[in-house]
């Protein structure tokens, strides 16, 4: 159970990427629309895209941290069962 919570919140850092990417995108198409110049989108599409792989660079972090804490754990209980 533990595994499906897991990935499935994986996959919604995932669709919060895409979803996120579109609407960074529909941004800097709207600013280029409203300003005509370039300086504005492509501002919008550098801090949108930082904005967001950072956001799921540190979720993906944490989803390692449990992971890695859950086989320490596991292991650590291994060898006090053997012992």
């Amino acid at each position: 159970m533990q595994k499906f919570f897991v990935s499935s919140f994986a996959m919604l850092i995932n669709i919060g990427v895409v979803v996120g990417a579109i609407f960074v995108v529909i941004g800097a198409i709207s600013a280029f629309a409203q300003t005509g110049n370039l300086f504005a989108p492509i501002a919008m599409l550098g801090v949108g895209f930082v904005g967001i792989v950072g956001g799921a660079g540190t979720l993906y972090v944490l989803l390692g941290i449990y992971d890695s804490t859950r086989a320490t754990y596991e292991l650590l209980a291994e060898q006090a069962r053997q012992k």
